[in-house]
């Protein structure tokens, strides 16, 4: 499924899920948290859970009027509702590549910097180099929408939490619906600036055509005055 699609159908993405990789409830082998699948149990719950926790999230980034509002509510999700121990919102800020939105991360994040240039494979190294033991591995999931990145969101796990597969997918399907939501809101803010240069545009014109008004109404007086004075 691409983009759009997930975000117009979030249900799909569940299915998806289930066809291509594992059922949400994983072995134990892969997730010590979460218990193993038994033979003759409807899974039904938690692909019904799932598609719910979708929803939901596609109605809140959908009514919220900045990117400032989703992102928070990106980082919170991937805690509550992925199992990640930790996480980070990442956008380009200048020239640099700055956390914009957490949840549980430690202190040593709280001036945390990078390089734009290196916004890439040396994100998720460098966020475990910052956090000194803290976390274990970190999942680094890009935020693309209308073949524009808006930064990446990291989940962090502990040792001996590591995600399912479906845990990954589930976050992989949060990011891309915050980030059409935010490729939404690009949208609306280029067409809210194209509109105000039309109103400064239309401004502009209305204004011109006063002077020149203005100009040719003085130019009709001054050649009365002039067609009255001469035989004086």
């Amino acid at each position: 499924l691409d983009l759009e699609e997930r975000a117009a159908a979030p249900e799909l993405v569940l299915v998806e899920l289930e066809y291509r990789h594992v059922p949400l409830s994983h072995s134990r082998e892969r997730n010590p948290g979460v218990p193993a699948p038994q033979e003759g149990v409807d899974c039904s719950g938690h692909m019904n859970r799932a598609v719910g926790l979708l929803a939901r999230f596609s109605r809140t980034v959908s009514e919220v009027a900045t990117d400032d509002e989703i992102l928070p509510v990106l980082a919170a999700a991937l805690v509550e509702h992925v199992g990640a121990a930790g996480s980070a919102v990442v956008r380009v800020v200048g020239d640099e590549a700055r956390i914009v939105a957490s949840k549980n991360l430690p202190p040593a994040f709280d001036r945390w910097s990078l390089d734009a240039d290196e916004l890439g494979d040396e994100l998720g190294p460098r966020f475990l180099e910052t956090a000194k033991g803290d976390f274990a591995s970190a999942h680094v999931l890009p935020m693309i929408s209308h073949r524009n990145l808006f930064g990446a969101a990291v989940c962090l796990f502990r040792a001996g939490a590591e995600p399912a597969e479906a845990q990954i997918e589930l976050a992989h399907a949060l990011v891309d619906l915050a980030a059409v939501a935010l490729g939404h809101l690009a949208q609306i803010d280029q067409l809210r600036r194209a509109h105000d240069d039309l109103r400064q545009a239309q401004r502009t014109l209305v204004q011109a055509e006063k002077l020149r008004a203005l100009g040719q109404m003085a130019g009709g007086v001054a050649h009365d005055l002039m067609n009255i004075l001469n035989p004086l």
